[in-house]
């Protein structure tokens, strides 16, 4: 289900707004994060899409009390909260080897995504993002380290362990390898 997460699109329940956050909340009492999570792009795609299907809002929008109780979900959202920011310190320092142009266009898209504009539109942009700089996010994580990560065949706890020791070693310096 982590690959398909944050599949939005448009629709008109005939609802309020109020039931329709209604029906969130009442959903995202349900939700075990451990469930949604699997790879570091399907955490991308949650913190700013949600799942519709679901009913989970994007991540960024749920406090951690909003989520069923448990240490376990608010260890999660903690978790896709450090990644995307782990992530885009990444793409801010790749960025700042670029030309002006390709910079400006780059951080307003990624801009675009945080303010979360146009649903359809967000999840092409999230995955389009997260894609482009994804090797080279990975790569940095790897430097110096005895073994490769392997997309897809980390477990998303053990990759969140790898990035937090990685990000507290690099703390002070510079977040990607250039």
């Amino acid at each position: 289900p982590a690959d398909t997460v944050g599949v939005n699109e448009s629709r008109d329940t005939g609802g309020s707004i109020d039931e329709a956050a209604g029906a969130s909340a009442s959903a995202l009492e349900e939700v075990l994060l451990t469930e949604e999570l699997e790879t570091p792009l399907s955490a991308w795609n949650l913190w700013f899409c949600g799942n519709e299907k679901r009913q989970i809002p994007p991540l960024k929008n749920v406090s951690a009390g909003e989520l069923k109780p448990g240490q376990s979900n608010t260890k999660r959202r903690s978790d896709v909260k450090f990644l995307v920011k782990c992530f885009e310190q990444h793409i801010n320092n790749v960025l700042a080897d670029k030309d002006a142009d390709e910079r400006d266009t780059e951080l307003r898209r990624f801009e675009e995504l945080k303010r979360g504009t146009g649903v359809r539109r967000m999840f092409r942009e999230s995955q389009e993002i997260f894609v482009k700089y994804e090797s080279s996010f990975y790569s940095w994580i790897n430097v110096d380290s005895g073994y490769s990560f392997r997309r897809g065949q980390l477990k998303w706890n053990t990759f969140v362990k790898k990035l937090r020791k990685k990000f507290k070693k690099n703390s002070g310096s510079s977040a990607s390898s250039r």
